[in-house]
């Protein structure tokens, strides 16, 4: 099971995030017992930057404070039964949220029935526990990302032992595979679509494996750029989930250029607000073209959007114009024959 470090680089990677490590995570795990008591371990980190003492608690029913007197744990982590340990603490199974205040910091749980983007997960069922797996900031925000888990033992206070499969096939409108296709995937509120690495094989399948987060998808038509699959999962644990998708082509050739058997050599394919708008071509030809050859750019349409001169070397780094999200086609031309052929696509 992929978990930490496949977990760890999709929420850097799709989310666009960064792990602050100053940032601690003071709630390790939350969870109901069989008499609905709810119960808290509390890591390491809470003895360095914030004494229980300090600490209070909010639900739905109101804010609470550890009673005066209460004898604090000397060694950490450690496991507290909140309804035990203060008295009047109250907190829905079904429908509510746990929040851990100090100062302007906080962590906090979500639960409920809704399909948002407020609950971190559905309600705990009895034998099943909330484990905070990752934390991390974007903007000065902060962002606690919880799993759902199974109270068994674990070896790490913050890993999930059991975790989720995400299968995903997408398929052209005549039932052809669509490969090639990019994945926008969170496992936060926010997800750009600016840029992925994440997309379908040959076969127009992915999977992902991984801790039972809160996981928002997007898949969008290639041809089109509007979305055709938005889903918002709540995973349980162990579950295995099925999603599929249909775009409308895949753009694989124009059929405006005439077949030739050799493709340019592209880099990079994808064009984003990180790459920007410069691509390197080569042909992978020896006998190079004797005479005036030239790059063109095509739109879906056929329309020449840019050209630019070929060179001896085999190899041409073209700065692109400003481009509009979508698909594009490069030909290497000469005397109205198509020598190479390749494409880009455009995603800002």
């Amino acid at each position: 099971m992929k978990k930490c470090l496949v977990l760890f680089a999709l929420l850097l990677l799709a989310a666009g995030l960064t792990a602050n490590p100053v940032i601690a995570r003071l709630i390790a795990r939350a969870w109901f017992n069989d008499a609905n008591e709810f119960l808290v371990v509390f890591g390491e980190e809470t003895q360095m930057y914030a004494p229980l003492p300090q600490l209070s608690f909010s639900t739905t029913a109101g804010t609470y404070f550890f009673p005066d007197g209460y004898t604090m744990p000397v060694y950490f982590p450690c496991q507290i039964n909140l309804s035990q340990v203060i008295p009047g603490f109250t907190i829905q199974r079904e429908d509510d949220f746990f929040r851990l205040n100090l100062d302007a910091y906080s962590e906090i749980l979500n639960c409920g029935p809704e399909v948002d983007l407020v609950n971190d997960m559905h309600a705990l069922s009895p034998g099943q526990r909330a484990v905070q797996t990752r934390v991390a900031s974007v903007a000065g925000w902060q962002y606690n990302v919880w799993a759902k888990d199974l109270i068994q033992p674990s070896a790490d206070l913050y890993e999930p032992s059991v975790g989720y499969t995400l299968d995903l096939h997408v398929q052209t409108t005549n039932g052809a595979p669509a490969p090639d296709v990019p994945i926008y995937l969170s496992f936060v509120a926010g997800l750009p679509t600016n840029y992925t690495t994440i997309a379908t094989n040959a076969q127009g399948d992915w999977q992902l494996e991984a801790s039972a987060v809160r996981t928002r998808l997007q898949i969008n038509d290639p041809l089109t750029n509007n979305p055709v699959l938005e889903e918002i999962i709540f995973p349980e644990p162990g579950e295995s989930i099925q999603l599929n998708a249909t775009v409308s082509g895949v753009a694989v050739s124009d059929p405006s250029l005439p077949e030739c058997p050799e493709q340019l050599r592209i880099s990079p394919s994808v064009l984003n607000s990180t790459t920007g708008n410069t691509v390197s071509l080569r042909y992978g030809q020896q006998n190079l073209p004797s005479g005036a050859a030239e790059l063109r750019l095509y739109d879906l349409r056929g329309r020449i959007v840019a050209r630019t001169g070929w060179n001896d070397s085999g190899e041409v780094n073209w700065t692109l114009p400003r481009l509009a999200n979508g698909i594009y086609f490069l030909a290497l031309e000469q005397t109205g024959h198509v020598l190479a052929r390749g494409r880009i696509t455009v995603i800002k």
